[in-house]
């Protein structure tokens, strides 16, 4: 039987029932001061349902009880103790505010996502649970998503996590994302919080956006968390941190971006600020490989500001690295290719 437990929203719902069933606020305190101390008559106890009732809690065994929940209730807080396996994509539509516990595996065989947030609010709490699938665990389309700890793996191209669209938000607070691409990237305008955790990524970067006309606009805070990127494809290198439109990047202290062969940080767009107290190590490559879609040698430097990419969000870029930003790389602490007569890099700031 799983463990009955009580959320702050259940507290609230709770605190709710007895002031319903007790209006004078003197008459609560007569009554507690009044309870039996031990397991008397007098003690009435709660039944499963009745506790469920009270503090919105629900066990779910299956994908259908959760479509069943989803489709009745605005609101609900749900447990997912057992392994399911997921078909459709989970969709948080708007209006719907969802807090889910997973303390098992989901397998993702969908062909997008395994939840999809499209308006709706998202919770997910990773108690010891995984989302493991070819697609991304979690996909914001509109709405906001938090994730809290978790495993969360996808095993084909593409995103673990991703959000898109203006007013989009994705939060992941000490998550461990293993992506075969990419771990988490924004597009379309969206807000990516990353607090905490480990990434690791087999074969392209860990974090980032895309280049193409239209996809940037997107703020990424990256804080607290360790990437790791590794490459396999020939031709190409691995890369931390890919900035490739008007986008704006901030990473902060306490982060250790680790380069398997490859580069830190590459921008070819969009503004980016590396805070102090962030470390960045690569190692040295066979041979300089291509990031993205650019077919330029990148070298293994731990900031690479690539203005002369001419990417379309180019206009405007900018790099800011404070002080005490701490490299360990196989080739330059920062290299500035541009075509600009004086490249908008701040160092030592």
């Amino acid at each position: 039987m799983a463990t009955k437990f009580l959320t702050e929203d259940g507290v609230r719902r709770l605190w709710a029932a007895i002031e319903a069933k007790f209006l004078d606020a003197s008459e609560i305190e007569t009554i507690i001061e009044n309870l039996p101390t031990g397991e008397g008559d007098d003690m009435i106890a709660l039944t499963n349902k009745e506790i469920d009732d009270i503090t919105g809690y629900v066990d779910i065994n299956t994908v259908e009880d959760l479509n069943t929940i989803l489709a009745t209730k605005d609101k609900a807080t749900l447990y997912m103790a057992n392994p399911i396996a997921v078909a459709e994509p989970i969709t948080i539509g708007a209006g719907k505010d969802v807090t889910i516990y997973i303390s098992n595996e989901i397998t993702n065989n969908t062909t997008t996502a395994a939840f999809v947030v499209d308006g709706g609010n998202l919770v997910i709490n990773g108690r010891g649970g995984s989302i493991v699938g070819q697609t991304p665990a979690v996909a914001v389309r509109s709405g906001e998503a938090t994730v809290n700890g978790g495993s969360y793996t996808t095993t084909r191209a593409g995103q673990v996590m991703t959000a898109m669209g203006e007013g989009s938000v994705l939060t992941l607070n000490n998550v461990n994302l293993h992506g075969q691409e990419t771990a988490a990237m924004a597009f379309d305008g969206a807000t990516l919080n990353i607090n905490g955790g480990e990434y690791e990524t087999v074969d392209n970067f860990v974090v980032g956006t895309n280049g193409t006309t239209g996809r940037g606009k997107n703020t990424i805070n990256i804080k607290n968390v360790k990437l790791n990127a590794h490459i396999t494809s020939a031709g190409y290198e691995a890369c931390g941190i890919y900035v490739a439109n008007d986008d704006i990047v901030t990473v902060d202290g306490n982060t250790k971006i680790n380069v398997d062969g490859g580069c830190g940080i590459l921008m070819r767009a969009g503004t980016v600020t590396v805070k102090s107290g962030v470390q960045i190590i690569t190692t040295a490559a066979a041979e300089p490989g291509w990031v993205g879609d650019n077919k330029v040698k990148m070298s293994q430097a731990g900031i690479i500001y690539h203005e002369a990419a001419n990417y379309p969000g180019k206009e405007g870029m900018s790099l800011v690295v404070e002080k005490n930003v701490i490299f360990d790389v196989a080739g330059e602490e920062v290299e500035v290719i541009s075509n600009e007569e004086t490249p908008n890099v701040t160092i030592g700031a």
